[in-house]
């Protein structure tokens, strides 16, 4: 095979091509391994809200890791980042490391989950406001009254229609159509 020559600033010398690529991926593949070996990637998804939040603190954690770690972290919603990490239309292989959602997995989820062979581990991770709407019709003028633990068991699915005793002893002068599902 034909040897070029390069020119530099010093001087000059030969190279042949062949060579030189058979020598620079012996080196490579010695090199690649030792520095793919430090580094560490983690890959997240989910709810938007601390999306923010989330970004800082990755940045200040891979700035002080050893060894080196990579994160990324997409705020696509709280559903497709759960739906991500279940990964259950590939076999339940994961789309990536984490997920994140306002609300855990459901018990459904998790046993499927794990009986996968898949750990779960849910992490309380940030606090934030979290705004209740409705649209109900016949709602009193000057809103819907409802306790925390009115909407704690809304949000648990133990109080599923707007007509509730619970509701509606909160609100005497709302008449919600009967069986009207909260949604």
């Amino acid at each position: 095979s034909p040897e070029y020559s390069i020119e530099y600033n010093q001087g000059a010398f030969l190279y042949n091509p062949t060579i030189l690529l058979v020598k620079m991926i012996i080196i490579l593949s010695t090199l690649l391994p030792v520095l793919v070996k430090g580094l560490i990637t983690l890959d997240g998804s989910g709810t938007t809200n601390p999306s923010k939040f989330y970004w800082e603190i990755m940045s200040l954690f891979e700035a002080q890791a050893k060894p080196s770690v990579k994160m990324t972290y997409r705020a696509v919603g709280s559903s497709t980042g759960q739906l991500e990490f279940i990964g259950a239309d590939q076999d339940y292989a994961a789309y990536n490391d984490f997920g994140s959602g306002d609300i855990p997995l459901d018990s459904d989820e998790y046993t499927e989950l794990t009986g996968q062979g898949v750990t779960v581990l849910h992490v309380p991770f940030s606090l934030g406001a979290m705004s209740f709407f409705h649209n109900v019709p016949d709602a009193p003028s000057d809103g819907l009254r409802l306790t925390s633990c009115v909407l704690a068991d809304i949000f648990n699915r133990d109080i599923t229609t707007w007509d509730d005793d619970e509701i509606l002893a909160l609100n005497p002068d709302f008449s919600p159509p009967s069986g009207q599902p909260i949604k």
